[in-house]
């Protein structure tokens, strides 16, 4: 350990210091443990990364049959399932892992399988049940302990769930801000929700697993936490992500539980954790031997992001940039427009039982099960779980509701648009679902969706005819259902061009696999490759290209060097050369993702 310091107050009120004993809730950091945990059972043969999890938990399913059939541990752990958030859920589900896992059957996606990156912790507790059902039913928490924390030296780590939890332990307690104070708050408490961010541990042993990850997996001991080939798998791009809100971070791909992205030219592997009350920042730079911890009580704070743009320009630069003014004044801006949004509810008109009757009562979905809307203190107010907020009517005639929580600038909340039927649609930031039922009925409208093809018009066979029909019902039910559409030669193009969508996205992972591999053999060459990406992107984007051939431009970048390594000869100078790289680069990948099937246009 080089540098370890502590600042402020674990206890505010009492006046009581941090110390490197000090337990924080490390949110979302915890998904690369569990990660771990997967990764140590394809090591074990118990588990293979791109195996359908329905071999192991054969009742799985989800509203995407496809998806249901085909969601692998890979999927599950680098977000492109397919589904949205579905935060929401957990402020009222607090059944067991199994029954959370049963409710992704209801979970309505918003996206192509395996097409978009969509942060999503309900994938990850399905990831934490499975490597419990395939280590025969052993804990999440027993392993968390067993494989990991006893292999580190960790002595003291606890998880998720009630305050007594942290008995005879010195516990940061959690503080909220609403971007001008900050208050005291509660811990985050739902127990089953362990695997996506559960973990609760102090800076002193959080250093210890980032410092074995910064070592390729390796303990202080030198025993290994998982094969060098697993740990490769976790650490590699499987899919673009957003670039978080720092400056400097470029190329963002999802890993498995890390983002794998450029830092002024140095790769560096990371992950953010924020809850309720707390913000942490975890990396390390492959390779170098090198990493950081930084624990924080506060939550809806620019602090930690700050303090990894400082840390980062330590190990890469070796001092800070003069100002960081810039991510400051972002984060304000955007806590401004936050303040604004609540405005607009502030000053509507509260909605009562009387103005609005066919709000009142118990509304049903199958995932979220019961949300109800009673009048208290003159005022209709949405109760699920844990969520209540007092419903009002916007001056633009939208029905919204806010709790006063925020999850870092984001106020929770959610809108309401009531249906004919009597139904309503629920809208939060992460969750679009059918409520059905006013007043504790279960009523479910029924739609007909019917596709039409015509021979021999459009089609010249029985076989093509059966499935251009088939093709009319699913884009009937992709646009919303209840309709019967005639197949043509528009929808023949636009089938055309989603296949080529499709075949891009379903091998993007490859893409960023075959860069991955040129890594491992010149650091250099990654670097190059990725700084083309972006700025070949970016172009793009100037040029007015729509964002998917702007993806595909940043992907040829990546891929343009990829025959490097393979063409490397020395002079009698000792000058390196890579004749007729461009050439082999073009066949290699051509021959690869022609193996792979993937599509012509491609």
């Amino acid at each position: 350990i080089a540098y370890t310091y502590e600042y402020g107050y674990a206890d505010r009120e009492n006046k009581l210091p941090m110390t490197q004993d000090t337990l924080f809730d490390v949110a979302s950091t915890s998904k690369a443990w569990t990660v771990m945990l997967a990764a140590q059972c394809v090591d074990e043969g118990l588990l293979e990364w791109d195996e359908p999890i329905q071999k192991h938990i054969p009742e799985f399913t989800m509203v995407d049959e496809y998806a249901g059939a085909h969601l692998s541990a890979r999927d599950t752990a680098s977000h492109r399932s397919g589904l949205p958030g579905h935060d929401f859920l957990r402020e009222k589900i607090y059944g067991d892992r199994e029954n959370l896992m049963k409710k992704t059957a209801f979970l309505e996606p918003n996206v192509g399988f395996r097409s978009n990156y969509q942060y999503n912790n309900h994938m990850f507790i399905l990831l934490g049940y499975l490597v419990e059902r395939v280590r025969g039913g052993m804990l999440w928490e027993d392993q968390i302990v067993k494989y990991i924390a006893e292999p580190l030296g960790i002595d003291q780590i606890r998880f998720r769930g009630i305050n007594k939890d942290m008995d005879q332990v010195a516990p940061a307690l959690p503080y909220c801000s609403d971007g001008y104070k900050t208050e005291r708050c509660g811990y985050a408490t739902n127990y089953h929700s362990a695997p996506c961010g559960g973990i609760r541990i102090s800076m002193k042993n959080m250093a210890k697993w980032i410092a074995a990850m910064s070592r390729g997996g390796v303990t202080e001991s030198g025993a290994r936490l998982c094969s060098e080939k697993q740990y490769q798998e976790i650490i590699s791009p499987v899919i673009s992500a957003p670039e978080e809100d720092c400056f400097w971070l470029k190329n963002s791909s999802y890993a498995q539980g890390w983002i794998n992205a450029d830092y002024k030219g140095n790769n560096v592997v990371f992950h953010s954790g924020g809850l309720t009350g707390f913000n942490t920042q975890v990396g390390f730079l492959p390779g170098q031997d090198c990493g950081y911890v930084m624990c924080f009580n506060t939550g809806s704070t620019p602090a930690h992001r700050v303090a990894r743009a400082i840390v980062l320009d330590y190990l890469t630069a070796g001092q800070p940039e003069e100002s960081y003014d810039n991510m400051i004044d972002a984060w304000c801006k955007d806590r401004d427009a936050m303040r604004e949004k609540l405005k607009k509810n502030e000053v509507g008109t509260p909605i009562t039982a009387e103005s609005h009757p066919q709000l009142v009562g118990s509304f049903r979905h199958p995932a979220y099960e019961t949300f109800d809307i009673a009048e208290k203190d003159g005022v209709l107010t949405f109760t699920y779980g844990d969520f209540e907020a007092k419903l009002v009517m916007e001056k633009d005639g939208r029905i919204t509701g806010y709790s006063g929580v925020l999850d870092g600038l984001t106020p929770a909340g959610l809108e309401l648009i009531p249906q004919e039927n009597g139904d309503l649609r629920a809208f939060t930031k992460e969750m679009n679902a059918a409520l059905n039922g006013r007043g504790g009925g279960t009523r479910q409208p029924l739609t007909v969706s019917a596709g039409i093809c015509a021979a021999p018009y459009m089609a010249s066979s029985a076989k093509e005819l059966f499935q251009n029909a088939e093709t009319a019902v699913y884009t009937v039910k992709r646009s919303g259902k209840n309709a019967v559409l005639m197949y043509s030669a528009e929808i023949y193009r636009r089938e055309l061009t989603q296949k080529y969508k499709s075949g891009y996205s379903e091998h993007a992972s490859t893409i960023y696999a075959l860069t991955a591999a040129v890594d491992t053999k010149d650091h250099y060459t990654f670097q190059h490759s990725q700084n083309v990406a972006y700025y070949a992107s970016e172009l793009a984007k100037a040029a007015g290209m729509d964002a998917d051939l702007v993806e595909i431009v940043k992907e040829a970048g990546l891929l343009h060097d990829i025959g490097k390594p393979a063409t490397f000869t020395q002079d009698e100078n000792g000058v390196g050369h890579f004749y007729d790289h461009a050439a082999v680069g073009a066949k290699m990948a051509d021959e690869i993702l022609h193996r792979l099937k993937a599509s012509n246009a491609l």
